[in-house]
Order: C-alpha cells, then sequence, then structure tokens
C-alpha cells in the first residue's frame, strides 16, 4: 500500500499536545496565507477571485493581519475597500432619488396607474 505525504503528516501531528487534524488544519493554513502573500498577493488571477468572494471572513482577515506583512495587506485591502465604497456610493445615490412619499400618497399614484390603464386591465393590479 502506498502511503501519501498526508499520513506522514498526520504521524507527525499525532506525536504533539492536541487534536491531530486540528494541528495539521492549523497548518495548512498558516502555509497557505504565507505562501499568498509572499508568492500571490500581486497574482491578478488570486486578486480577482479575492475581489469577487468580497474578500475574507474575520477570522481569517485578523489571521493573515497576524503575519505583519503590511504591504501586501494594504493591497489587498485597498482594491476591497474600493468596491465596497463603490457599492456604497450606488446605493446612497439611488436611495436620494426616490422620491419620499406617505402611504397615501404610493397608494394614490398606484390607483391612478390603475385608472390610466384602460378596459380589460385588471383595475386591482395596484394591490399586488
Amino acid at each position: 500500500m502506498e502511503k501519501h505525504q498526508t499520513y506522514f503528516n498526520l504521524l507527525d501531528a499525532l506525536k504533539e499536545k492536541g487534536c491531530p487534524i486540528c494541528n495539521l488544519a492549523k497548518k495548512n493554513i498558516h502555509m497557505a496565507m504565507d505562501s499568498f502573500l509572499y508568492e500571490r498577493v500581486n497574482d491578478p488571477g488570486a486578486r480577482k477571485e479575492i475581489r469577487k468572494s468580497l474578500g475574507y471572513c474575520n477570522t481569517h482577515a485578523w489571521q493573515l493581519q497576524k503575519f505583519g506583512d503590511g504591504f501586501g495587506l494594504s493591497i489587498i485591502f485597498n482594491e476591497l475597500l474600493g468596491i465596497l465604497n463603490e457599492k456604497i456610493s450606488r446605493v446612497a445615490s439611488s436611495e436620494e432619488k426616490k422620491e419620499i412619499q406617505s402611504p397615501a400618497q404610493r397608494i394614490d399614484r398606484r390607483q391612478n396607474k390603475v385608472e390610466l390603464s384602460g378596459k380589460g386591465q385588471n383595475h386591482l393590479s395596484y394591490l399586488q
């Protein structure tokens, strides 16, 4: 039976204190983050995927911060903050464009649309 690297990693993890699976997971996360900050922070494909996902969860964002690579993190978070700023600006500008109306004004507007719609139309469509 052929033994893979994972088998040997597990044997090593069994020698350490605590859960061997948790220890392996922590080591793998640490290696992945270190590799990302060292090798892939300038990789356009990797950064595209990060932008698409809008970044990391709270836990992993703080774990990345602990590596102390301020330059790498600033590249990533500068892009993410730019994306979030654009999204917030779009929402804010669309909210400003909406006319503020009372509920009575909205119902009146809907009723006028129904009256203008002509014969053969569902005259209760404003309730939908």
